[in-house]
Formats: C-alpha cells, structure tokens, sequence
C-alpha cells in the first residue's frame, strides 16, 4: 500500500479513479511523554504481533549471546532494548518507501485515503521512546475500514503496545531465565 503525503496533513494511499469513494483514516497524535521527535507508521494488510513473535524466535539464539555478553545489569537493559527495536522495526524493512509520520508539534494528525481493497487494516508505528520509559514502544491498532467512510485512530498514551512482555516471553521460551 503506497502512502503518499499531499500537504496540509493529508495523504494519499493508492487512489484510483474508481466507482467506489475511497475509505480513509483519520489518524491522531495524542501523547504527551512521546520523547521521540515523529512517530514513523505504516499501514498493513496483516496483524504484526505473530510477524514479530516469528522475528524474535528466528534472532533469539544471536540475541541470547549478545545478553551474554553484557559486561552489567544497565548494559543489559540497553541491549535488550535495542533487541525489542531491531526485531519491531524489521517489519517494515520490505515497506521502506511506505512509511508516513506524525509529528506532536508539526503534524498531530493526519488524514489518510485509499482505493485500495477495504477490510481489516493494521496501522503500525516503528518503536518510539516514552519519557520515563527504558523500553521501546509502539501502537499496532487495528481498524476495519469499508469504501466512502471515515475511521478515526488515535495514537495515545492509553493504547500503546509494551513490547518487552512478548520478548520476554519469547526469549524465555525454553524455560531459561534471561
């Protein structure tokens, strides 16, 4: 799905001249501790949490040494977090010239349609930092979205996704302690 920005908060998602009014997304920016300049988001076909779980599983073995090798408990911290953000972000390795972002002092909110088939939507964003936060985090909303209607999402502080449960729980898969 090609996102295109058009200016003034608005973008454009493969439209085509077609019979049927394009479905559109409003999406919104509303966290305050965002420490992050922009939030990079995408939107996919596909529910990314089985998609990161497999990345996890397939980077596990090299990930575990690297935390082996942690020299200290804040060294460690790093690492894992850095772990977290490498295996997210890759979800969006094949999509590169895809990615859109919201900015809480430029761009708050954007306005996305698309001629592209309607139907369950992902709208991804790549890992951001929380002030507070030692961990990276993201959203991952779900949204439905059918021809010649608008569905609002809003990437707030209330709905984010913690990633550093799945990795634990993935990282400790054997029954190791990490």
């Amino acid at each position: 799905m090609l996102l295109t920005v058009l200016g003034g908060g608005i973008v454009g998602c493969g439209i085509r001249a077609a019979a049927q009014s394009p479905w559109k997304l409003k999406i919104s920016l509303n966290a305050p501790s965002l420490s992050s300049p922009a939030v990079p988001f995408a939107i996919f076909d596909f529910d990314p949490l089985p998609k990161f779980s497999a990345a996890l599983g397939e980077m596990r073995e090299s990930f575990k040494k690297q935390l082996h090798q942690a020299p200290d408990a804040e060294q460690l911290e790093i690492i894992r977090s850095v772990q977290m953000l490498i295996a997210w972000n890759s979800l969006f390795a094949e999509i590169q010239n895809k990615i859109v972002a919201l900015s809480p002092s430029e761009v708050p909110k954007l306005h996305v349609a698309s001629g592209e088939p309607p139907g369950p939507k992902w709208i991804v964003s790549m890992t951001v930092l929380l002030k507070g936060e030692s961990h990276p985090v993201c959203w991952s909303q779900r949204a439905v979205v059918e021809y010649g209607k608008t569905v609002p999402v809003i990437f707030g502080e209330g709905n984010l996704l913690h990633l550093e449960p799945i990795y634990d729980s993935i990282m400790a898969a054997r029954g190791e302690k990490i």
